[in-house]
């Protein structure tokens, strides 16, 4: 475990001043060979600080106190059987002080404790882009949802959740245009960044879009293949927003992907009616963004840790 101290200045715009912002990197984890990580994936926190990473090469998990000290290791097996991790690590997220765990390209959800004893595998049956948590209820992102907001409803049992259950609607989206990222705030609204067109949209409900907005001059989806049958979709020319994230006064960071100016390490600060404060600058590219309760940021660090900043934004700032 590393700690620095020191101040990085970094300029950044919005639609009406020009601001002088300072983010001071407080904390690095990962770099002694007792705590090396190999790739971060994600990252939580539960009620008391501690911080929980999932390591997606190192098919692990790890936990580290508020301070930074290391405390624990799960080292994950490569297998089927109860608490083997049968592709490299996604996500982690904590409801209710258990640790929702996700894989790539796996449909299932792995459950841990706070100590990181295996707990149980729900089947989920979807595929998993995001998971977001409010009020202890799961809200689970996937491009097989039937409707528009691509989301479905989870209890801690790993069932749908009857109470959110919708009707089938017809679909107006194609399959890529429902790969997104979703932030929840402590109201229970929530905002949507698209990864591969230019489109971030805020919604107080399920059927009440507050908002819609473009900040990379609309960019569409590019796909390889020009005929009827698109395939994929071209990341080089269309890769828009990589992750989203919200602090406790309702500011939305938002992490620019290859048509940003600096790729994977810009970050698009927006107020929650949509207009866009600033951007600014991360010293190192990332694939993910977290914010905790004490509005800090932990983003991907040198040598593929993990820093935690502090970011000082200005009150008078476009609101």
């Amino acid at each position: 475990m590393k700690i620095f101290l020191f101040l990085i200045i970094i300029f950044a715009s919005s639609v009406e001043n020009i601001f002088t912002q300072s983010i001071k990197k407080e904390m690095q984890l990962g770099g002694d060979e007792s705590d090396f990580i190999f790739q971060v994936s994600s990252i939580a926190l539960d009620g008391e600080g501690n911080i929980y990473i999932a390591d997606k090469l190192n098919f692990s998990i790890l936990k580290f106190g508020e301070n930074g000290v290391f405390k624990k290791l799960y080292k994950g097996i490569r297998g089927q059987g109860p608490g083997e991790f049968s592709f490299e690590l996604d996500l982690i997220r904590i409801v209710n002080d258990k640790l929702y765990i996700t894989q790539k390209l796996t449909p299932d959800i792995l459950v841990f404790d706070k100590e990181l004893t295996y707990q149980k595998k729900l089947k989920f049956g979807y595929q998993i882009l995001d998971i977001g948590v409010i009020q202890n209820r799961i809200f689970v992102l996937s491009p097989d949802s039937i409707s528009n907001i691509p989301l479905l409803f989870l209890n801690d049992q790993g069932e749908f959740d009857n109470k959110y259950e919708k009707k089938p609607v017809e679909r107006h989206q194609s399959y890529w245009e429902q790969y997104k990222s979703i932030a929840f705030d402590k109201n229970g609204s929530f905002v949507i960044a698209s990864m591969y067109e230019d489109k971030i949209e805020k919604w107080n409900s399920l059927t009440q879009r507050a908002w819609s907005k473009q900040f990379l001059k609309g960019q569409q989806i590019v796909y390889f293949n020009k005929g009827p049958r698109k395939g994929f979709p071209n990341v080089k020319e269309c890769f828009c927003y990589r992750d989203i994230a919200q602090d406790t006064k309702g500011n939305i960071y938002v992490l620019g992907g290859s048509q940003s100016k600096n790729p994977l390490r810009d970050i698009y600060v927006i107020s929650q009616s949509g207009n866009l404060k600033f951007v600014f600058t991360l010293p190192d590219d990332t694939h993910f963004l977290f914010i905790d309760h004490n509005n800090k940021l932990y983003s991907r660090g040198p040598e593929g840790g993990i820093c935690r900043y502090e970011i000082k934004i200005d009150d008078k700032s476009l609101n």
